[in-house]
């Protein structure tokens, strides 16, 4: 991949998309990307957030640079599901979709 990018300037980022996984909370179903980039490091990116009812926006994890792609999956789990709670009145409808999946 640096090959590539020294070799085209006008490519400022590239990233290998090395799984993609389906997974199922509640009713929801949540698609998770795992990439790495350029040097080395994994990312996720989910399809939904979840917004609990006491939170003023959708939980978006703040860390999301990882050495395995295995702690990128763990990573993308616990975003989807920290704030998550089956007993919350309709939690089907504090899903939110992420427009940049």
């Amino acid at each position: 991949m640096k090959d590539f990018l020294a070799n085209n300037p006008k490519v400022s980022t590239l990233c290998e998309i090395v799984a993609e996984y389906e997974m199922t909370v509640g009713e929801q179903t949540i698609k998770v990307k795992i990439k790495r980039d350029s040097t080395g490091f994994y990312s996720h990116s989910t399809s939904h957030f979840y917004q609990g009812p006491e939170q003023a926006s959708p939980y978006i994890s703040s860390r999301n640079i990882f050495d395995t792609k295995g702690e990128a999956i763990d990573g993308a789990i616990k975003q989807i599901t920290c704030f998550y709670n089956e007993s919350h009145e309709y939690p089907e409808d504090n899903w939110i979709v992420n427009s940049n999946y």
